[in-house]
């Protein structure tokens, strides 16, 4: 048992004690109406159903903390019939009309239905921990399940470049390797870049912040020899986040959002800056171009493209819920997707495999 289970078993027997306590005073003032005597003689009596009922259940569940809770009651209340009886016949054997079992017959029936009540709250209030408990530990299954299945689609996402891009850039290297050799190798060597980057996050969960970064230069610097003139980009981070950790290929789909539904349709292209930076206790990663905007590109650039929903997923699995994913419209007229992560969540995602 670790000390939070210990701290919460303690607090739940204090304040058992605490209710019973109460209930056991309650009942010696219903009593003491009931038959004129020294007040502390109903005390003594009622805290002795009482007391000898609590410790009885508390021994119990520390014998056999396995007992199922209906025999757990049955037998507290046993023995709080039989030991508080033994004590009310203690302290009223010497008093009129109490000194026979037909004069003890009102106050054991009495003592009977108190303490049945009580441990009737006692069992109902069980009953609706273990239900409690269940249903959480159900929600905890459903979330951790939820997130594997993210994962699991997270990998098979990192497993996959599209073949059209692969293929279309081999084919512009191989074109440019007659006409500008020069330009063909960099472009060989961006790819190389990109590719090794990729398969290093595709054995990761978590990737470096660093090599998030290094992925997104290498993949606009290939574009950026394609599309020549027509793209300029700029990546910022901050460096307070650089000793961090992301999920992988969170930038990506923002920058290939931008690129092919903001820039790639406008004859002059554009420019995407890139920008990580952290914000209190909120990780920023914002996306900007200044392309068409939203009224030009479609639904795929609002965030509604396959990529863009599979990131939405991702991040809702994967944060439950606390980070998000917002495409608007700026006001130079182009378009900014920003993802939002809860920085504390950042820490608690599986460790990244170094296989």
């Amino acid at each position: 048992m670790n000390d939070v289970h210990i701290g919460r078993f303690h607090r739940d027997n204090l304040k058992s004690f605490g209710f019973t306590a109460l209930f056991c005073f309650v009942i010696a003032i219903a009593t003491y109406q009931l038959w004129p005597s020294a007040f502390t003689v109903h005390l003594l009596i009622s805290y002795g159903y009482g007391l000898s009922g609590f410790a009885g259940s508390r021994l119990i569940m520390t014998l056999w903390p396995s007992l199922n809770q209906r025999w757990t009651v049955l037998g507290a209340v046993s023995g709080a019939m039989s030991l508080g009886s033994v004590n009310a016949w203690f302290w009223l054997s010497d008093a009129p009309g109490f000194d026979s079992f037909d004069g003890m017959k009102p106050v054991l029936m009495l003592a009977l239905l108190f303490t049945v009540t009580c441990y009737y709250y006692y069992y109902s209030k069980a009953q609706k921990a273990i239900i409690e408990q269940q249903m959480e530990a159900a929600r905890r299954r459903q979330s951790e399940q939820e997130r594997a299945l993210a994962l699991s689609q997270l990998a098979q996402l990192q497993s996959q470049i599209e073949p059209h891009f692969l293929f279309n850039t081999l084919a512009n290297i191989m074109v440019l390797i007659d006409t500008d050799a020069d330009k063909a190798k960099r472009m060989l060597e961006r790819l190389t870049q990109l590719l090794r980057t990729t398969l290093k996050s595709n054995r990761a969960q978590q990737i470096g912040v660093d090599e998030e970064i290094s992925l997104i230069r290498a993949y606009l610097e290939l574009q950026q020899i394609r599309l020549g003139q027509r793209l300029s980009f700029d990546i910022h981070c901050d460096p307070a986040l650089m000793g961090h950790s992301l999920p992988p290929l969170l930038l990506q789909p923002l920058v290939e959002n931008a690129l092919y539904h903001g820039l790639e349709p406008q004859e002059d292209g554009g420019h995407i800056q890139v920008c990580l930076s952290q914000q209190q206790d909120r990780v920023q990663l914002l996306v900007s171009d200044n392309g068409g905007g939203l009224q030009h590109s479609g639904k795929t650039h609002q965030g509604q493209g396959l990529g863009l929903s599979n990131l939405r997923a991702r991040l809702k699995a994967l944060f439950d819920g606390k980070a998000s994913l917002s495409i608007v419209e700026n006001a130079s007229g182009g378009v900014d997707s920003r993802v939002s992560l809860p920085l504390t969540e950042l820490s608690s995602l599986p460790e990244p495999s170094h296989d």
